[in-house]
Formats: structure tokens, sequence, C-alpha cells
């Protein structure tokens, strides 16, 4: 029999059990052994894909903000991407890494949309209407074409508020939203607005 026959997370490594041996007559000894715990599961890679406005400048971002709840048993001890620094209109593609303390890992592959909301020319935008802005609610927003939805994101590139639309105007409500600047996309049928959004 072992003294200990369950083990977790906690003692991965060497660990010292006793094993006990009995006869038949119940005669036992025991001595001490060593066994060792490892971890042979990868983490569970989980990722999101993030907007980046460059109207300020060149933007860097984290690994934090592409991660999209990563798991692992033992739990992720570090995450990275190989894709960080963004100076150029675009869309990227880079992979994100997460690791766990036994030296497993899994990549999953993502990728940052690279917008400058200074730089969109007057065709991008035509047809849309969104008001008011600067706004501490209620957006309006009207278009001379369909709507097929339209994507809120925070100043971190994350979606924040995603929506379906099908018409040609709709309103959102952006009341619980912290103070700050928002990007908000709306894709029509034939072209998407880009827009600078104030929440206050």
């Amino acid at each position: 029999t072992l003294n200990t026959t369950s083990f977790s997370c906690s003692d991965l490594g060497t660990n010292t059990i006793q094993v006990t041996v009995t006869d038949n007559n119940g005669n036992s000894t025991t001595e001490n052994a060593t066994l060792t715990v490892s971890d042979n599961t990868n983490p569970i890679a989980q990722t999101q894909n993030i907007t980046v406005d460059i109207q300020s400048g060149a933007q860097t971002i984290t690994a934090s903000m592409i991660d999209n709840g990563s798991t692992d048993n033992c739990g992720v001890s570090s995450t990275s991407i190989d894709l960080d620094y963004f100076d150029t209109v675009g869309v990227f593609n880079g992979t994100f890494t997460a690791n766990d303390s036994s030296g497993n890992s899994d990549t999953e592959p993502y990728s940052v949309e690279v917008i400058n909301t200074l730089a969109v020319n007057d065709q991008e935008i035509a047809g849309f209407e969104i008001y008011p802005n600067p706004t501490n609610s209620l957006l309006n927003i009207i278009a001379t074409e369909n709507i097929k939805r339209i994507a809120l994101y925070n100043s971190l590139g994350q979606i924040v508020l995603e929506k379906q639309i099908n018409a040609n105007e709709t309103e959102i409500n952006i009341k619980k939203f912290s103070n700050g600047i928002y990007i908000l996309k709306t894709y029509g049928e034939n072209r998407i607005g880009i827009r600078q959004i104030i929440k206050e």
C-alpha cells in the first residue's frame, strides 16, 4: 500500500512516499520511495482579433490584449505574441503562445486590423451619419444603404459591442461604457464607415 495515492499540480516534481508491503501472516515492512509527478498536458490557447488605431502614432500591443481566456490544467504561466508593433494601416497576422510551468505550450493565430481614423477618406465614410458625437448614452447611426452590422472597439482594440442590423438606421446605447475614445465600424452593403466616438 501507499501512504499517498492522490497527486495534483502542487505536487509536480519529486515526492517522497511510503510503501508498505504485508505478507499473508500479517508481517509488514515500510520503505520510502521517490515518485515523480509530471505534467504532459498542453495549455489551450484562446485568442481574439483586435483593431488598433494609429492616429496618434505607432502602437504596441501586449499578449494580454490577444489572450481570450487561455487555460491549462495546472495554470498558464506565461503568454507571448510574435507581432506586437504596428505603424502601417492593414491587417496583420501573428501567432500567440500560451505556456505552463512544465514547458508545455500551445499556439493559436490572431489578426490585428490597423486603422487610422484621421486618414479615413471621404469615400469610406460617405453615406453614414452618426450622432450625437460626443455622447453619454445613445448614438444614432443612419446610412444611405443597408447596414449589415456595427462593431464598437475600445482603446485597446477589443470589441466591446457588436450588433447585427440589416436596416439603414439604428441606435446603440453606450451609457454603461467608461468615458473615453472608441472606434465605431459600420458595415454597409458596399462600404465600411469608421468613426471615432467620444463617450463622456
